[in-house]
């Protein structure tokens, strides 16, 4: 497409550029005409998640259900591990993309086949959510690698066999404690940074807000309920990686 000219190959048309949200904002930062632009955003949610999933497993199992529950059930079956439920499980684990909820089910599937098992342990469950959990810290490095090579760094000396729930004072202490981190960025850069990648959640009463469920830094910050002091908690996909305390 170099050096095509647009109109007079195609005619009139629009150009629409597909981005995920964490990069769009991450990107609009440096974008002299971002008040000018008129996103829509494409959000995915469990149910669509879970029917992508379930289309995806009849294709690799050769299964004929129509019910996504009894399908799904089908084949991770929790009856030999300790969660009630497999699918929110995993899905908690992921930030709502397709490939996470994806991969996290490939890991489990590559497991059993390694096992010669048609039901999940407790071994092999656990074994692919270390797999899964790598896979979500490299993904990050990967997509932030250019703009912020030191995506990993702040992750390892942050978080390392932390407990899940840090609160905010703490976190800024902690940060202050690594000179080489905030040689290159200011505190409250690397905590928004660390929530804008889904790295981090804020905690409001009983519930964990993230980024990629399409809420924002400055406005949850702005909540009377925070005024004194913010709890943040890590991603739940990233717990065996960093050896997370919960």
């Amino acid at each position: 497409m170099d050096n095509i000219n647009v109109r007079k190959e195609f005619g009139e048309c629009k150009l629409i550029a597909f981005l995920r949200t964490d990069i769009y904002r991450i990107s609009s930062k440096y974008d002299p005409d971002f008040d000018k632009r008129q996103p829509l955003f494409i959000t995915w949610d469990k149910k669509n998640l879970k029917s992508l999933i379930c289309e995806r497993i009849k294709q690799i199992k050769e299964l004929d259900f129509e019910d996504e529950d009894k399908l799904w059930n089908s084949v991770f079956n929790s009856d030999n591990i300790n969660i009630p439920d497999t699918f929110e499980y995993m899905i908690n684990k992921t930030m709502l993309r397709p490939r996470d909820i994806l991969t996290f089910a490939m890991y489990v599937l590559d497991m059993m086949n390694k096992n010669n098992s048609s039901k999940i342990s407790e071994d092999i469950f656990q074994e692919a959510e270390k797999f899964y959990s790598d896979y979500l810290l490299n993904n990050l490095r990967q997509e932030y690698s250019v703009g912020y090579p030191d995506i990993e760094d702040i992750c390892l000396s942050l978080f390392l066999e932390e407990e899940n729930i840090i609160n905010g004072n703490d976190l800024k202490q902690k940060i202050s404690d690594f000179p080489q981190l905030i040689e290159n960025y200011s505190i409250e850069f690397i905590i928004k940074f660390c929530f804008e990648t889904g790295i981090l959640g804020i905690k409001i009463e009983e519930k964990i807000y993230f980024a990629y469920e399409g809420h924002y830094y400055d406005r949850l910050k702005a909540m009377p309920q925070l005024k004194n002091n913010i709890l943040y908690a890590i991603h739940p996909g990233l717990y065996k990686v960093l050896s997370i305390k919960f």
